[in-house]
C-alpha cells in the first residue's frame, strides 16, 4: 500500500511540471514589443513627411519671390530650405518600410505549446486547470 502511494507521488511529481506550468507570456510580450516599435517609426515617418512637405513647399514659394531680389543669399537660403523639405520627404520611405515589417512581424502568426486554461467542472467547483495543449493565434 505505501509503495503505491509513494509510486503514485512520485508520478505526480514528475509530471507536474508538465502539466503545472504557467502561460508564458513572452509571446505577447514580443508582439507588444514590435507594435510599440511599429507605431513610433510610423509617427516618426509621418513627423517627417509632414516637415518635409512644408518646408519644400514655403522654400519653393520664397524660393520664388526671391528669384528677383538683387539679394543672392536669401535665394540661397529658399533654396537649400527646399533642398532639405525634399531629403526630409524622402527620409521618411524607410521608416514607412520599417514600421511595416515591424507590424507584420507583430500580427504574424503565433504558435503556442503551453498548457491552456480548461474549466473543470468535476471538481468541488468551477476551476481553471491548465491542459496541455495547441494554439494557433493569428491576429488581425
Amino acid at each position: 500500500m505505501k509503495k503505491s502511494i509513494i509510486s503514485c507521488l512520485l508520478v505526480l511529481l514528475t509530471l507536474y511540471p508538465i502539466f503545472g506550468q504557467q502561460i508564458s507570456p513572452a509571446n505577447k510580450a514580443k508582439q507588444e514589443t514590435y507594435r510599440e516599435i511599429s507605431h513610433r517609426q510610423q509617427k516618426t515617418g509621418w513627423i517627417l513627411l509632414g516637415v518635409g512637405l512644408t518646408t519644400t513647399v514655403v522654400g519653393a514659394a520664397a524660393f520664388n519671390e526671391s528669384w528677383d531680389s538683387p539679394s543672392n543669399s536669401s535665394t540661397d537660403i529658399f533654396g537649400f530650405l527646399m533642398l532639405g523639405g525634399v531629403i526630409s520627404t524622402f527620409s521618411s520611405i524607410p521608416f514607412f518600410i520599417s514600421a511595416g515589417a515591424n507590424k507584420r512581424r507583430a500580427y504574424q502568426l503565433s504558435f503556442d505549446l503551453s498548457p491552456q486554461p480548461f474549466i473543470n467542472s468535476e471538481l468541488t467547483g468551477l476551476a481553471l486547470k491548465p491542459q496541455p495543449g495547441f494554439r494557433i493565434t493569428v491576429k488581425f
